[in-house]
């Protein structure tokens, strides 16, 4: 793929998209489906990690060498019937590995186990720690997506609520979704009315904190207390106005606060004061986004079947 179509809204979209942007696919398969996309600054100029939700891997990403397998059976011991069967359309897959990623100030991966329902951290000697599975002695049920505050705080999304089991089952989970808060050991719910909360992202100051909610095609900024915890929830943006395939999943802010969230058609742009002002389109719904590369000016995009990478103008710095 040589070439992108972009659909722009606002002039302002210009200083951030070039109007020769080019799409390029870096990985295909349509086996799998993928996910966590972030980027792992090293010496050699930094790499790019993503998730196999269908395959249960994070795989590797450089220029160099291309995709390779950083860890294989990353949710070891998952219960397939714990995984989530989704239908496609054209296809259906059964999500049970790995889902949302990202890194500590130590350089440490975390991610979401979708099918095995905790929040794990790869530590240096590549043990894996759970960091979260339980609130309140129920467990988990679909961690999704999370995101670190500068001050150590993990903050992450469960997408589903439990309502059918038995109060006595021992694997019964909670009966809620939830936006949750980790810190020093201590896991505190925050938000509890969404439908489907999923993608996260704090604003550049980290005094408000973006959340997506896949159901309703909405977009809600809350303000971040002194404490962590949120207050003030209100509507950012809704994109339940646009009817192509496509739905708000992950989602990033850049250093002057704009959003690049999935959406209809591809990747959404929303300036702080949430105008929407153009889509990068691509020829399949998205699932998450990740600023990188050397310059940090490449946007990284995972679908259902490829990962691809787009250059924008300058600098982006993003978050």
């Amino acid at each position: 793929m040589s070439e992108t179509a972009v659909r722009r809204l606002d002039p302002a979209l210009d200083a951030i998209v070039p109007s020769d942007a080019h799409l390029e696919i870096i990985h295909e398969d349509h086996t799998g489906f993928f996910e966590g996309p972030t980027w792992i600054p090293d010496r050699a100029g930094g790499h790019l990690i993503f998730t196999d939700i269908v395959g249960n891997v994070i795989r590797r990403w450089d220029a160099s060498t291309g995709v390779t397998t950083l860890v294989d059976e990353v949710s070891k011991g998952a219960d397939r019937s714990e995984g989530h069967l989704l239908d496609l359309g054209f296809r259906q897959v059964l999500l049970i590995g790995a889902n949302g990623t990202t890194v500590d100030r130590e350089g440490r991966i975390s991610y979401c186990g979708y099918g095995t329902r905790e929040v794990v951290r790869i530590e240096m000697d590549g043990r894996h720690r759970v960091l979260a599975d339980r609130y309140r002695g129920l467990l988990l049920n679909r961690p999704n997506d999370l995101v670190f505050r500068s001050d150590g705080a993990l903050y992450f999304t469960d997408s589903a609520a439990d309502c059918h089991r038995a109060h006595d089952d021992p694997t019964r989970g909670v009966p809620h979704t939830g936006v949750y808060m980790l810190r020093d050991g201590d896991l505190r719910l925050l938000i509890e009315n969404f439908v489907v909360p999923n993608g996260l992202a704090f604003s550049p100051d980290e005094q408000q904190l973006y959340v997506n909610d896949t159901r309703r095609k909405q977009i809600v900024r809350y303000d971040v207390r002194p404490d962590g915890t949120l207050e003030h929830g209100t509507l950012f943006i809704d994109m339940t106005s646009d009817p192509t395939p496509g739905e708000p999943d992950g989602m990033k802010v850049d250093r002057q606060g704009r959003v690049y969230c999935t959406g209809p058609g591809g990747l959404w742009i929303v300036t702080s004061q949430g105008r929407h002002i153009g889509t990068i389109l691509t020829p399949e719904p998205l699932t998450n986004v990740s600023f990188g590369a050397a310059d940090n000016r490449t946007l990284f995009l995972t679908g259902c079947s490829y990962v691809y990478r787009i250059a924008l103008c300058g600098q982006r710095d993003g978050t």
